[in-house]
């Protein structure tokens, strides 16, 4: 973990919040890794949706951008650079040509409506030649996989149709899909790839039973080898 991480997690008092950090610190790490490479000038300003929990935002803040958010009404954030709204149904409270730089992370697959609006108007508040940062789940991940093989269900379990869908996968989508998407929405892609998001050596880990653990190594060496079984989609795009 990056000291600017430690740093974040150190701050963290509700339990609730701190496992989910653990769950995502290493999707966190290289997405700020990706983001050192664009070698962005101090106070660029970056627009965080799905701000919730803000660990990315913070993070970005420290490196010294002007950071704005948008959380959902379902988990919502109070702050002055934080908006709450339905991005499915609600323009961006932002003006054109605004930011540097648009996170949409682990954001898409939530969406219950085709994400070519939520995209324009990313594309919309983004300057010319500002980046979108997309990553998103692998439905062709290597867990899905295994789980079709033992003949498993790969959907949300069917209980969580009486919950709000924001709370769950509604689509899932392989890279080229994406890619796809983003083309038709007038984005070029500058860089795209998978990568593992979540490695068996996380904090979150540390309580599995030996069996498990193993079952993450095997699982984890897999994706290493296979590189389109890894578990998460990376896609950077420029306007």
């Amino acid at each position: 973990m990056t000291p600017l991480l430690d740093q974040i997690r150190r701050k963290i008092t509700r339990p609730q919040e701190k496992e989910y950090f653990d769950i995502h610190v290493d999707r966190y790490q290289h997405i700020l890794s990706q983001i050192k490479k664009l070698q962005l000038v101090p106070q660029s300003k970056v627009l965080d949706i799905g701000a919730y929990p803000p660990h990315l935002f913070k993070a970005l803040s420290h490196l010294g951008h002007q950071v704005w958010g948008i959380s959902s009404p379902h988990e919502a954030i109070k702050h002055p650079h934080i908006k709450t709204l339905n991005i499915e149904n609600k323009v961006f409270p932002f003006k054109s040509n605004y930011f540097d730089l648009v996170l949409f992370t682990e954001i898409i697959e939530h969406l219950t409506v085709h994400p070519q609006k939520v995209l324009s108007q990313i594309k919309r508040v983004l300057k010319p030649s500002g980046y979108l940062l997309l990553t998103t789940p692998n439905v062709l991940r290597s867990q899905n996989l295994f789980s079709l093989i033992i003949q498993k269900n790969i959907y949300f379990p069917l209980s969580q149709l009486k919950q709000s869908p924001y709370h769950r996968h509604n689509r899932e989508y392989s890279r080229s899909e994406i890619v796809n998407l983003l083309r038709s929405a007038g984005f070029k892609i500058v860089c795209d790839h998978h990568f593992i998001a979540y490695t068996p050596f996380r904090p979150k880990n540390k309580s599995d039973s030996i069996t498990t653990k193993l079952i993450k190594v095997f699982n984890f060496l897999f994706m290493s080898i296979f590189p389109g079984r890894r578990d998460n989609i990376f896609i950077l795009a420029q306007v």
